[in-house]
């Protein structure tokens, strides 16, 4: 028999540009990073195939403290929604795994 692959897989690592609104698209690269400039961010992603998983570094900016506050539409918790760390330059992991509807959310972090 004959496999076909709907779709490819890209490890490529993305920093995303911070600003009100962050944009993960996953056709850039499955792995990202970004670093928080203000508080109440949005991550939105786009692009995202089920049955993926999606990593994303997020970096405390300068005077640290900063959060995002709205994570992609459906996207559930071990434990209730994270609480990003709050020291400048503290990173915080979080991996998404996306089922075609709905994100479900894994979250580690404080790293040095």
């Amino acid at each position: 028999g004959t496999i076909t692959i709907a779709s490819s897989f890209n490890p490529a690592r993305q920093t995303l540009t911070d600003g009100s609104t962050i944009t993960w698209n996953i056709n850039n690269g499955e792995a990202a990073v970004v670093t928080l400039g203000n508080i109440n961010r949005t991550l939105s992603i786009t692009n995202p195939i089920a049955g993926r998983t999606y990593i994303i570094e997020i970096i405390q900016g300068t005077g640290g403290g900063k959060t995002i506050s709205t994570w992609p539409t459906g996207t559930t918790w071990v434990g209730g929604t994270p609480t990003l760390s709050s020291l400048e330059g503290q990173v915080d992991v979080v991996s998404l795994y996306y089922n075609g509807t709905n994100y479900r959310g894994v979250f580690n972090g404080p790293f040095a």
